[in-house]
């Protein structure tokens, strides 16, 4: 059964990761598989690839390939850091949410899917 998406104003939950709180890396550096997010309410997993938290302002450049003749570098949707991964990650969370708000962004022709499932996988 699908339920319907509404679109409201900024998030703010009881849970969040602006990814802030992980060391200040000036060069782009490995996420623990899985690593433990939102203040311990959740993790996140990458089993295929993995997961890294840059910061542009301190130098770290992230490039998400070439458009046309110029590289196209990951930005940051708030704070200084941001996290990257390939392939499919995860979020696991240890309790219900009944919402849920993010920032995502991929380089085209990539898309961006988001799949919520139960206990059960449904």
């Amino acid at each position: 059964m699908a339920s319907s998406i509404s679109v409201s104003g900024p998030f703010t939950g009881s849970l969040t990761e602006t990814w802030e709180s992980f060391p200040n890396y000036n060069v782009v550096s490995s996420l623990p598989n899985p690593a433990t997010i939102m203040g311990g309410g959740a993790s996140i997993e990458n089993p295929a690839f993995g997961m890294q938290v840059y910061e542009p302002s301190a130098g770290a450049n992230v490039s998400l390939g070439f458009v046309g003749c110029c590289s196209v570098y990951a930005g940051t949707a708030d704070g200084n850091k941001a996290m990257v991964a390939g392939g499919r990650p995860f979020i696991v969370f240890d309790t219900p949410v009944t919402r849920f708000g993010a920032y995502w962004g991929a380089l085209f022709p990539a898309t961006v899917g988001v799949r919520f499932l139960d206990e059960s996988n449904n």
